[in-house]
């Protein structure tokens, strides 16, 4: 198994080489979170500065498969300067956005979670936009009526008005460097 770690391109840990170490690497994984990734870079690293908090970038691939993509939350460094980096998946950047007051009704699932991808789209830079992809969850009506009058995160609004009231799992994905956020019934 080939693990390689980059952030914005630059390589913070490579498997493969001597010249880019970590001392730890953790995934944790849950359905429809955004997931953690946690790792640290030993002084001699000589990237250890290069991730900035907050700005997207990170990406763990195994094997040439991207098995994450995130940001940096924060950092903490121990006594002798290794750095411990502890990182949260994209779909946490729908928590950069948030949904303005609306009344949504005579709308279909796919519709309704179009528009709020829309809406958190037009509040945040490219980097951590998404499309929507594939939309499997289904009502009895294939209508929804939302009312959202509290200016929650756009997370927060697709897990409670749509995650919790109708079952499913979201999925993140890249496609030809393409984000795309899928709502399954059924995850494979």
């Amino acid at each position: 198994m080939i693990l390689k770690l980059y952030y914005n391109g630059t390589p913070l840990f490579d498997s493969t080489t001597d010249q880019y170490k970590a001392t730890e690497i953790t995934l944790t994984e849950q359905v429809n979170t955004s997931g953690t990734l946690k790792f640290t870079l030993p002084t001699t690293n000589p990237n250890i500065n290069a991730p900035a908090e907050i700005t997207p970038g990170i990406k763990l691939y195994e094997d040439n498969v991207l098995v994450f993509e995130g940001r940096v939350l924060y950092t903490d460094d121990d006594i002798v300067g290794n750095r411990t980096f502890t990182c949260e998946g994209s779909l946490a950047y729908l928590l950069d956005s948030i949904v303005r007051p609306t009344t949504t009704q005579d709308t279909t699932i796919q519709e309704y979670l179009q528009y709020l991808i829309n809406q958190h789209n037009s509040q945040v830079e490219e980097a951590k936009q998404f499309q929507l992809g594939t939309v499997t969850v289904t009502n009895s009506t294939d209508n929804v009526y939302r009312i959202d009058n509290d200016y929650a995160n756009t997370l927060t609004v697709i897990q409670e008005k749509l995650v919790n009231r109708l079952g499913g799992y979201l999925r993140v994905r890249m496609l030809n460097g393409v984000r795309y956020l899928d709502y399954l019934e059924t995850y494979d």
